[in-house]
Order: structure tokens, then C-alpha cells, then sequence
């Protein structure tokens, strides 16, 4: 048998119709800029379809520093007596180290004591090593205080990128040691708008002496999250009534957010609050407690406060052939719809839409015949299409026009090759196509 390559390779494609009507036409083509407009001016305009981003890695200090002058406790409420303002939950105030107030954890996050409690406990002599369930320690003396005037106390951050980032060929600029503009504090959900100090120029030398980095109090800290530390706190136990954000602490998320490549080199900082509290307790210096004499004695301190909660996000945004071309190509994909809106009306809710899908809807005839007539209709118009396709494939009819018999009275029939009608076969002698 031979192979035809006309067959083998022949390529199938859809049939159109064309519809003369302007308003139908009005939809399609309004259709198809509307998706346009919307790929060009939002998927690559503003949502940066053109522009491929890698992210960063770094890392993050921040030293707390006290000012060099603190208020006189009577202008802070809080340290007042309870008589005077019961409502803030006063304590004394006390003008504490910062070695002692100030605590790091291990994720690279800053604890700045508020409030403190401090216990003395000595050994309990009546237990044996190890006893259960006796109690080994027993406390001597409490305390608790305030940290004085903290909202005038400073934080240092100062942060870098990595040299196994993408973004340490801008190092000069992206990170707190280089000449730079002020950085911007803002909140999260807030519209304060604060610029840092940025340590290390010559100007900023009385505020900041050799240090470098961007430099804020915890007042602008504190303004930017929209919070004030006397107001009531989120997170309050059962049994200790009325407590205050000084009193048991909260936790802040700072974010460093950076923007480089296309964005121009720059960084800012954002401020959002968690309704966590913040606390940290561990022993004093002299603490030991694996004493076991008479004397034994270990020193307990309890912080609250701000703890502050570094991360680092944003990366560099460079142009990036590929990625415009992938988001052009997505985007255009939804020309189709316009296509689909254009049949919808044409179809379903346009006025003459009986009319046009005579052009658009071709029916065929029904397959499961339920009377003669349909079933005299169906051998028909297979018969028609079957001449049509083997005249126009070059090949004569007999080949492709066998002994076709009607489904129910197997009686023989003919195609008529000029009409393409289907007659009865009454000599069996005739041929199949005449």
C-alpha cells in the first residue's frame, strides 16, 4: 500500500465565520485592549513583570545605649507612688546598668528592660541533695523596679550583607557603615515617617561619637509602632489585675528592608507589633546552684520589656529579558477571552442571536434514528459526506464506498454521484456508485 505524505502530514485547523456586525465586533476588539491594558500596565508596569529578584542574606547588631542625663523621677509618672497615679501600676525607678537591663538572644534579637524583679534566695537546709519534693531554695528578699527614663534611651543597629550574597557588590551602600542617607523608621500600620541618625558622618559625632550604624531613640521606636508603654497590655495573667505595657513587656518586629538594582541602592526600617509580652529571667553574677551549705545563696532576675525582633527581607531587582517575555506571554494568553466574551453575546444575549448561529452552529443529523425518516436523512448525508471526501482525496469512490445497508431492513442502496443521494440498490448487478 502506498503512503501518501499529503495525508500523513496534513495539518488541521479551525474553521472561522465572519460576522458582520459592528457591535459585535465593538466587544471583541474592546475585549482584546482591555487585556492588554491590563497585561502591560499592571502584570509588567506595576507588578514589575520585567524585573527578576534575588534575595540577600546578612547580618544584624544593636547596642543599647542610656543618655547621659536622666529626668528626675518626679516628671515620670510611672515612678511615682501608687497613691498619686494608681492606674499606671507605679514601681520605683531605678537607674539600672545596661549590661544588666539589656539582653541578647541567640536569633540576633535585643531585650530593653523595662521592668525588673530581683530575688535573693538561700538554700533551703532542711532538704536533702536532690530531695523531692522538697523545695532547695527559698527567697530572702524581692524587688521589683522600673528602668528610668527608658524612652530616652538609644539603639545602634547596624547590619551588613553577607559576602556570599547576591547584593555585596553594593555594600558600600546597602548596609550601615558607608556614606549613606538617612534611613526611615516607619510602622507597619501607622503613617509616622522618622529618619535615623546615620552614625558616622562628621555631623552626628556629639550624638554618636566613633560608632557607626543608624541611630534612634526608643521614643521614635515606640511612636513609629504607635504603642506607649503605659497603656494596658494585650497579654495580662489572671491573678495580676491591671498590668501595663512597661509592666509586662511586649515584642516588636523591626524590619530591614532593602532595595537594590533597579530600585536605586537604598534601605529602610519597618516597626510592627506582636502582642506577645517579652521577658527574660537568669542568675546573677555571684549565683551558684549547686551550693549546698548553710550559706549557699543565688541571685534571680526577672526582665521585662521591648524586645526587639531583627529581620532582614527585600533583595536585588535587576531586568531580566526572560521574565518579561514569560509574564508578556501569560498574560497574552488571556486574549482568548475576549474570543469567549465575543460568543457569549453572540450566542446567548444578543438580540439576533437565533439568526447568527445559523452562520456559527452546524448541525448534524441524529445518530440514533427513531423513524424512518431519520434514519433515511442519517444514510443520506453520511453518503454526501463521503463522496465530497473522496473526491477531494483523489480517490475514486469505489474504494471508500463499500456495501452500505440500512441498519433495520438490510436492504442494499447506491450513492448517486451527482446528487449524492442515497437510492435502493435493487439489482444487485448495479454498482455502488453511478
Amino acid at each position: 500500500m502506498s503512503c501518501d505524505l499529503d495525508d500523513w502530514l496534513a495539518y488541521t485547523t479551525e474553521k472561522q465565520v465572519r460576522i458582520r456586525h459592528r457591535w459585535i465586533g465593538i466587544i471583541y476588539y474592546l475585549t482584546i485592549l482591555l487585556i492588554v491594558g491590563y497585561v502591560l500596565a499592571y502584570e509588567i508596569i506595576y507588578q514589575r513583570g520585567y524585573a527578576k529578584f534575588q534575595s540577600l542574606s546578612g547580618t544584624v547588631r544593636a547596642t543599647v545605649l542610656p543618655p547621659s542625663r536622666l529626668r528626675p523621677a518626679n516628671e515620670q509618672p510611672y515612678c511615682a507612688s501608687p497613691q498619686q497615679h494608681p492606674a499606671a501600676h507605679p514601681l520605683p525607678c531605678v537607674a539600672w546598668d545596661p549590661t544588666l537591663t539589656t539582653r541578647f538572644s541567640s536569633g540576633g534579637g535585643l531585650l530593653v528592660g523595662t521592668r525588673i524583679s530581683r530575688k535573693v534566695q538561700r538554700r533551703n537546709t532542711s532538704c536533702p541533695d536532690m530531695g523531692y519534693p522538697c523545695r532547695p531554695w527559698y527567697n530572702d528578699e524581692a524587688n521589683t523596679t522600673y528602668v528610668g527614663d527608658i524612652e530616652r534611651w538609644t539603639i545602634l543597629v547596624q547590619h551588613s550583607v553577607s559576602a556570599t550574597s547576591i547584593l555585596s557588590r553594593f555594600s558600600g551602600s546597602l548596609d550601615s557603615f558607608g556614606k549613606r542617607p538617612a534611613a526611615i523608621l516607619t510602622g507597619a500600620n501607622t503613617s509616622a515617617h522618622i529618619e535615623t541618625i546615620p552614625c558616622g558622618e562628621p555631623a552626628h559625632i556629639d550624638l554618636c561619637g566613633r560608632a557607626r550604624g543608624d541611630l534612634f531613640s526608643v521614643a521614635e521606636l515606640l511612636r513609629a509602632a504607635n504603642i506607649a508603654l503605659d497603656k494596658k497590655s494585650h497579654s495580662i495573667a489572671k491573678d495580676s489585675g491591671y498590668e501595663t505595657l512597661r509592666y509586662a513587656g511586649i515584642a516588636l518586629v523591626l524590619t530591614i528592608e532593602y532595595f537594590a538594582g533597579l530600585d536605586g541602592n537604598k534601605y529602610s526600617y519597618t516597626v510592627n507589633v506582636s502582642k506577645l509580652e517579652a521577658s527574660e529571667t537568669f542568675f546573677g553574677a555571684f549565683s551558684s546552684s549547686l551550693q549546698t551549705g548553710p550559706d549557699a545563696i543565688r541571685e534571680l532576675f526577672d526582665v521585662h520589656g521591648i524586645q526587639i525582633l531583627f529581620v532582614q527581607s527585600g533583595g536585588l531587582n535587576t531586568f531580566d529579558i526572560r521574565t518579561l517575555l514569560l509574564t508578556f506571554v501569560s498574560g497574552i494568553a488571556l486574549v482568548s477571552m475576549a474570543k469567549t466574551v465575543a460568543n457569549v453575546f453572540l450566542l446567548y444575549l444578543s438580540p439576533h442571536r437565533a439568526d447568527y448561529s445559523l452562520f456559527v452552529m452546524t448541525q448534524s443529523p441524529d445518530f440514533s434514528p427513531d423513524n424512518e425518516t431519520e434514519r433515511h436523512i442519517l444514510q443520506e448525508t453520511l453518503g454526501k459526506k463521503r463522496n465530497k471526501n473522496a473526491r477531494l482525496s483523489g480517490k475514486h469512490a469505489n474504494a471508500l464506498v463499500s456495501h452500505i445497508l440500512d441498519p433495520l431492513s438490510a436492504t442494499p442502496i447506491q450513492v448517486d454521484t451527482a446528487s449524492g443521494s442515497l437510492q435502493p440498490r435493487n439489482d444487485p448487478h448495479m454498482p455502488l456508485v453511478q
